[in-house]
């Protein structure tokens, strides 16, 4: 009879024993987490040289707990570009951000993805900044200055509607001109961070070469996003 007893417990209890023997799969219903920040790095078209970066607020950031079709879950980041996953069991797991950077094979955008493994419960995994390529974000720097000219006769006066133009030296495809006002002013806005050259064109002071015209340059760095620079006047002979 005790041997019958025996074996009705082990048929019971072998369901439960099972359940707790086995690891938990990765997914919710742990309590564990994974953080980290969504950063841009804003670039030429070719999406190689990196001109600007930032966080980004209310932008989804998504994790897949295995190998099957679709996600398993998103969320969007706060205000200083933060998110967090919560919840979580022990695991493999891959979080993943889509930038602006296209498949060269077709029009999808590539995911930037981190591996994480939670091999232990009750804890914080911080994956850092998590980086995708954008190329559609004006800067918001500021240069300005003064064209000055110098006639021949020795009259000074600052120019006005004289062409100006601006060359971003990281991109050989940005290259913009504007006019002076009437009081010999330019401006250009919305730079990016990088290295500059503005320039106008002059004749030769010393006249040697008479309808020759040479570019009076001046150059400059913008160090951080939101610079306002006042660049020394552009002198140019007439």
């Amino acid at each position: 009879m005790s041997n019958i007893k025996e074996q009705l417990l082990i048929i019971l209890f072998l369901p439960l024993l099972t359940m707790f023997s086995c690891g938990k799969e990765e997914g919710y219903g742990g309590n564990s987490a994974i953080v980290g920040k969504l950063k841009a790095h804003y670039t030429t078209p070719d999406y190689v040289s990196v001109l600007d970066s930032s966080v980004l607020m209310d932008d989804y950031v998504y994790i897949m707990f295995n190998e099957g079709p679709g996600y398993g879950d998103r969320v969007r980041t706060d205000f200083n570009g933060r998110f967090e996953f919560t919840g979580l069991s022990k695991g493999s797991y891959k979080v993943y951000a889509f930038g602006e950077d296209k498949n060269a094979n077709s029009s999808e955008s590539n995911p930037v993805v981190v591996e994480v493994l939670i091999d232990r419960n009750r804890s914080v995994t911080d994956i850092g900044d998590l980086v995708v390529k954008n190329n559609t974000l004006d800067g918001i720097a500021e240069v300005s200055g003064k064209v000055k000219i110098i006639r021949t006769n020795g009259d000074e006066y600052y120019g006005l509607d004289e062409k100006v133009i601006l060359i971003h030296h990281d991109s050989d495809s940005l290259e913009v001109s504007e006019r002076t006002n009437l009081n010999g002013v330019y401006s250009f806005k919305n730079l990016h961070v990088g290295s500059y050259s503005v320039y106008a064109y002059s004749k030769d002071v010393n006249d040697e070469y008479p309808g020759v015209e040479y570019p009076v340059i001046h150059e400059f760095t913008i160090d951080v996003y939101n610079d306002t620079l006042q660049l020394p006047e552009l002198v140019i002979y007439e």
